[in-house]
């Protein structure tokens, strides 16, 4: 695994976020304690999320601003449709080389994901 990420979140929203929209899939889920969901999300590659919630930590009170991480997706076409539909994107795609596409949107706990249109 080449990213493990570490996020208080709000686990369903979350996890039907990057599963249904982004397109992950749960690699493995548990409850180390009654207070505390643990899932992990992979990418096609050697990516995987974390998502921690913590039910003692109220939503509200998690800060993620200036956060932003990289997803290479397949389906870039369609994610940015939906990004568009549901409101999520924060920034329209830009080109950053020759072979590097890349727009930018916010997850329901308001960490940025920089979504990488996969080379071909």
């Amino acid at each position: 695994m080449e990213l493990n990420i570490l996020r208080w979140i709000s686990s369903s929203q979350s996890v039907s976020f990057y599963r249904d929209f982004l397109g992950l899939t749960v690699s493995r889920q548990f409850s180390p304690t009654e207070n505390i969901d643990i899932v992990f999300l992979k990418a096609d590659g050697p990516f995987e999320i974390e998502l921690i919630e913590d039910k003692q930590v109220p939503i509200g009170e998690i800060k993620n601003h200036n956060v932003s991480i990289g997803i290479v997706v397949k389906d870039y076409d369609r994610i940015l449709n939906d990004s568009r539909k549901f409101g999520v994107l924060k920034q329209e795609p830009v080109k950053l080389a020759d072979n590097l596409e890349c727009f930018f949107i916010e997850d329901p706990t308001g960490v940025g994901r920089q979504v990488i249109k996969e080379k071909y």
